[in-house]
């Protein structure tokens, strides 16, 4: 658990909430990047999956339904990650519940290469490999 939390202190603000419901909530990247305001319930308790981004081989996006029925699902937020969604929402996220809560810098959708080119001097992408726990 801290690890995800020293991952999410070091990606940028607007992709904090993003590491942190993918670790948390068990939500996959093509969910992540397809949720919209609508789909967090206003106490940030919940979060419904309702579609998936794909990128295609050509680099289309197209926005669907989940692969299965048992793909659209409500999942709980957990208590300890409730306070960075609403700051999330707050900063990043548009007021029209249209709005994606997950976007690239520019405000264009979120594609698997944003994470490619996210890093700071500080801090480059991609970060290191972080060496497994002795057992």
């Amino acid at each position: 658990m801290a690890q995800v939390f020293q991952l999410a202190d070091i990606v940028p603000g607007r992709l904090r909430a993003l590491v942190l419901l993918a670790a948390f909530a068990s939500l996959r990247y093509g969910e992540l990047a397809a949720l919209r305001r609508r789909d967090v319930d206003p106490r940030c308790r919940t979060v419904t999956v309702r579609a998936t981004l794909v990128e295609r081989s050509d680099g289309s996006l197209a926005f669907g339904p989940p692969k299965t029925d048992a793909g659209i699902r409500t999942v709980t937020v957990p208590d300890a990650i409730r306070r960075d969604i609403r700051a999330h929402l707050d900063d990043f996220v548009g007021d029209d519940q249209d709005a994606l809560i997950f976007t690239g810098a520019k405000g264009a959708v979120l594609r698997r290469s944003n994470f490619q080119t996210c890093g700071t001097p500080e801090t480059p992408w991609p970060l290191a490999p972080v060496p497994a726990s002795p057992t």
